[in-house]
């Protein structure tokens, strides 16, 4: 004939539990489902807690917990109601006083750092009040009888000072810019130094140093003239077309070019305009072909 113990195992291994599933479940300590399952009653912690648990794991695995307490009563401690309440208020009791007794340990413990905490607290209070005080003390007062108020001689000497280097340093700039303004917009000055044929040599002075200058090349006379103009020593033409007089050409000039040459096939109806002043090239009358015409720019 079967025990409870043995009809509360075959019931968990038909459920398909383990004992550590069980626990999981029922929150009941392994080893307490064990002593369960082999009848030690006496390792649980008491009668109420042997029944409770048989209830609890009889219910879990599928079976009624109060109908199997009723089969088996025989083999179950019984509990008896007063015993637990009066064991439950005694535990109770017992908690009760270790908490308030560890409570006021901690307290006692701690006492001596919540003193100098709290002394500390004092104390800085007690020094920023002092320093607010003394700060208010302190505080200069501005005279409201219509006194004049005297400033430091050192403090007006540096500030003079200070004004008078910013202002020479604003003039001397302002001087600058204007040297540089007058140098840069200075007329050029255009001379003819070779001559030869169909060949001829000019000098341009004053030209801008600092950008870069704009050749215009128009046609004069109602006419036209076809042009090829080169920079420095290059290979190649920076421009080559034909302008009329109303169709002109502008021809940048880089501010690092020492000379352009200009080819024209009618000289006599070229007209140049560097930086909006005239440059007047001379033709050659008696030349029936296209004239080659070397500027060069020189600095002063």
């Amino acid at each position: 004939m079967s025990n409870i113990g043995e009809e509360l195992r075959d019931a968990r291994i038909k459920k398909g539990y383990t004992l550590d599933d069980l626990q999981q479940i029922t929150k009941i300590q392994k080893r307490y489902l064990i002593a369960i399952e082999e009848e030690k009653f006496d390792e649980l912690p008491g009668d109420f807690y042997v029944r409770a648990f048989i209830k609890q794991y009889a219910d879990t695995v599928g079976l009624d917990g109060n109908e199997l307490l009723e089969q088996y009563q025989e083999n179950v401690p019984q509990t008896d109601p007063q015993k637990y309440v009066d064991q439950s208020v005694s535990e109770q009791t017992r908690t009760s006083k270790a908490t308030t007794n560890t409570w006021w340990f901690r307290l006692e413990q701690r006492l001596p750092q919540i003193i100098i905490v709290f002394l500390v607290v004092v104390l800085i209070g007690a020094i920023y009040a002092f320093m607010l005080h003394k700060r208010s003390e302190n505080k200069p007062t501005i005279p409201d009888n219509g006194a004049k108020v005297t400033v430091s001689t050192n403090a007006s000497a540096k500030k003079r000072e200070s004004i008078s280097r910013a202002k020479a340093s604003s003039s001397k700039m302002a001087a600058s810019a204007k040297k540089k303004s007058s140098t840069s917009t200075k007329k050029l000055a255009v001379k003819q130094t070779a001559k030869s044929g169909n060949t001829q040599a000019y000098t341009i002075t004053n030209l801008p140093t600092d950008k870069d200058s704009q050749l215009v090349i128009s046609a004069k006379n109602n006419g036209s003239a076809w042009i090829t103009v080169t920079l420095d020593d290059a290979t190649s033409a920076t421009y080559t077309g034909e302008v009329t007089t109303s169709a002109s050409h502008t021809v940048t000039i880089p501010k690092a070019t020492k000379k352009i040459v200009l080819t024209s096939g009618n000289l006599a109806n070229t007209g140049l305009k560097l930086n909006e002043t005239d440059v007047a090239l001379t033709a050659d009358s008696t030349a029936n072909s296209s004239e080659k015409t070397t500027i060069t720019f020189s600095v002063k």
